[in-house]
């Protein structure tokens, strides 16, 4: 809706600017006019552009949230095809997300003998020799 607003200002701005560009009479009012609404537009935009990258963001992190939570459940060892069943999502999603966490530290991968490739939660990794946690 704010994209449609945003357009629809623009439209405006370019009919006024054709208004500036015929001069006479008032032409600088044309000018003030299309550059307010042309403006406007543009902020709308902006603004519109930017609430979409930090919804993907939140988003972002909600899912690798839900993955973690997951690989502490199954003993830090994780599957994208594992992700995706028993997440509901589609594997594209699951494997964006595992590629998201994965820095080589806190979640690597290991190719298994038959082509699998797992995602190792180090720190997830359920040890009987670790210390427990403190409540």
């Amino acid at each position: 809706m704010r994209k449609a607003f945003a357009y629809t200002l623009f439209f405006f701005a370019f009919l006024f600017t054709l208004a500036w560009m015929g001069g006479g009479y008032d032409a600088g009012m044309w000018l003030f006019s299309a550059l307010v609404f042309g403006g406007v537009g543009w902020a709308i935009l902006r603004g519109t552009r930017r609430d979409a990258e930090e919804n993907e963001g939140a988003e972002k992190v909600h899912r690798q949230l839900a993955v973690l939570k997951l690989a502490e459940a199954e003993d830090g060892q994780l599957t994208v095809t594992e992700v995706a069943a028993r997440l509901g999502w589609t594997l594209d999603v699951a494997q964006e997300t595992m590629r998201s966490l994965e820095d080589g530290k806190r979640v690597t991968t290991t190719i298994t003998d038959d082509g699998i490739m797992l995602y190792d939660f180090p720190e997830l990794i359920h040890d009987p020799g670790r210390r427990t946690r403190l409540p």
